[in-house]
């Protein structure tokens, strides 16, 4: 570790070029830019090595770079290339160490054209390690909690280091691999890295991109994002969650008060009335107490096989005003085809009005037409049971809303089911019918 009274510059001693001192007291060795020599930050900055040529990885920031990082300043002290390499292809990603005076050491990586902000984590995971056997041995996907939240095993990566400059807190190499083990939680990933002797667990999140370019100085992303990240949020709604539960919960309470409101019938009216042939039509009074609640009668007709009747009803007013008419067609038929006997009955029908008064309704009935089949007959009307019941209340409207609230809910879970699949499609797990993790308690 340095002393308080490290240099705020040196000469690098292999090439004399001006090297900056950024990287506060625990930096150990620094790399130099121009020449490549690895110096001793910790025994005067004598050379310890020096570094075959190496390719600059592309990334717009540069050593002495300084921006806001989730608000708080931090600057840019060392970089790292890495590549890792499987089945004939090859990803790079540099790491930017970022120094904060009051919040140490930190990752800025740029992947995929985005940065990410990876800071170690010590207070713990359960359980505390996943190791690479350990996932190749497991038949479900690994599941780590970390601070009330899930992480769900993502990918494996071996890679190795294809650059160095500028301050570290340890002594990186050109060729140095690392092997890490990623899991995925809903807003962060989790990170266990092993390097030789060395373990750490990191955590890493997505910052918003635009304001962070910004702090480090550029107006906007130099560099466009390739494809979805499994960290971004991209077309997700705010609490997104809560409206799920919240539709699902007036969902449930719409179910349940269309429930009760079927259950209120209202009170008899008129009794069931058997009507012959001989009393139709005929003219039955009905005799409403209660204003704004539904008036139900219903009809049913003693029909033979292949008949139907016409049904015609007439509602007048207290005043003997008629309100409306409606026709209906009752009929019993049945016959054998290529698959069997088959029977169709609708000898039942439902009136349902809402009366603006109480008082004294007429209800003119009538079986005007008949016929046997297809055709009209001349034949007697077929009986018919009439009976009313008046303040009973109808389960339509809240029907209505818990079915809205369920296509709302369904939608929201479906569309969030569908990003989920998207965000877990990058994953190397091989078992697709084990469902991934990553929700909050």
């Amino acid at each position: 570790m340095k002393s308080a009274s490290s240099p705020a510059a040196i000469s690098c001693p292999n090439c004399g070029a001006g090297l900056n001192v950024l990287g506060g007291g625990r930096v150990v060795s620094q790399i130099c830019g121009y020449c490549s020599s690895e110096l001793d930050a910790v025994a005067g900055y004598r050379v310890l090595s020096k570094f075959a040529e190496m390719p600059r990885p592309e990334t717009p920031l540069k050593i002495g770079d300084s921006g806001k990082v989730l608000g708080v300043d931090h600057q840019i002290i060392g970089i790292l290339g890495w590549r890792e390499e499987a089945d004939g292809k090859s990803w790079d990603w540099t790491d930017h160490l970022i120094y904060s005076p009051t919040h140490g050491y930190s990752w800025l990586t740029l992947e995929a054209r985005r940065l990410f902000l990876t800071r170690r984590w010590r207070q713990g995971t359960q359980p505390g390690w996943v190791s690479e056997i350990a996932v190749e041995t497991s038949t479900s996907r690994p599941q780590v909690r970390l601070a009330g939240q899930s992480y769900a095993y993502y990918e494996t990566s071996k890679a190795r280091i294809t650059f160095a400059e500028g301050e570290f807190t340890w002594r990186p190499h050109i060729g140095d691999r690392a092997t890490t083990i990623t899991l995925l939680g809903s807003d962060a990933m989790l990170s266990f890295t092993e390097t030789g002797a060395e373990r750490e667990v990191e955590r890493t999140v997505l910052p918003p991109q635009t304001a962070l370019w910004q702090s480090f100085g550029f107006a906007a992303a130099p560099v466009r994002a390739l494809g979805r990240h499994p960290l971004e949020t991209i077309g997700e709604p705010p609490n997104e969650r809560f409206l799920i539960a919240a539709a699902a919960a007036f969902a449930g309470l719409g179910l349940l008060l269309s429930a009760v409101f079927a259950s209120m019938s209202g009170h008899q009216i008129l009794p069931p009335t058997r009507l012959s042939a001989a009393q139709l039509p005929v003219e039955l009074p009905l005799e409403v107490d209660q204003a704004g609640r539904l008036t139900v009668v219903n009809f049913r007709g003693d029909l033979n096989d292949n008949t139907w009747a016409w049904l015609e009803v007439t509602v007048s007013d207290p005043d003997d005003q008629p309100m409306f008419q409606i026709g209906r067609e009752l009929g019993r038929f049945s016959g054998h085809d290529s698959d069997g006997s088959w029977t169709e009955s609708y000898e039942g029908s439902q009136l349902r009005f809402r009366p603006e008064e109480p008082g004294r309704y007429m209800m003119e009935i009538d079986l005007p037409e008949r016929g046997i089949g297809e055709t009209t007959a001349t034949m007697p009307p077929p009986p018919l049971t009439v009976s009313a019941r008046a303040g009973a209340a109808t389960a339509f409207p809240t029907l209505g809303l818990a079915t809205l609230f369920a296509l709302i809910g369904g939608g929201l879970f479906l569309r969030r089911s569908l990003r989920e699949k998207e965000r877990w499609s990058g994953s190397d797990w091989e078992d697709e019918d084990t469902d991934a993790g990553g929700d909050d308690d």
